[in-house]
């Protein structure tokens, strides 16, 4: 392969380094968020927590209105934290406003959250419903990708 040539199929690779750039590490935190809540990976209550540990910690993010509002919202009921997926996704078109949640970059974030998913499913820290409800979501964001292979046909069930 040419030394100019620097996409891979698994990723990017620098030509200076000679080795893979993780897609994954290009994402920011908020955009992280925001593929795990599209995914149901991270539920409202939990997406306001975060947004609390953002403000508290005095990140960047903390001044951007539509996470403090984010923040503001009431965890109980859970009814009343409904509009967090729409504020962190106003939040994020702010910061990031060419960010696709549908990108290969948020697409390898997924594949990455889902494995660690398998992972708390097999140790029994998950209830298999809690895993099965992502895999909807998944297919929907990325078409189908050919990595969730068959788990469709074994969460039609839950």
């Amino acid at each position: 392969m040419p030394a100019n040539k620097s996409l891979q199929s698994d990723g990017l690779r620098s030509p200076l380094l000679a080795k893979p750039l993780d897609r994954v590490a290009m994402l920011s935190e908020l955009e992280k968020r925001l593929i795990e809540h599209e995914l149901l990976m991270l539920s409202d209550t939990e997406l306001v927590r975060w947004a609390v540990a953002v403000l508290e910690s005095n990140a960047p993010a903390s001044t951007d209105p539509d996470l403090v509002d984010l923040a503001s919202l009431p965890t109980s009921p859970p009814r009343l934290c409904e509009s967090a997926g729409s504020l962190l996704r106003a939040a994020v078109q702010r910061a990031h406003p060419r960010f696709d949640p549908s990108s290969h970059e948020a697409e390898a974030y997924a594949r990455r959250s889902f494995v660690q998913l398998c992972s708390h499913l097999v140790a029994g820290e998950i209830r298999p419903y809690e895993f099965c409800r992502v895999i909807s979501p998944i297919e929907q964001l990325f078409d189908f990708p050919l990595w969730l292979d068959e788990f469709f046909n074994h969460c039609d069930w839950c």
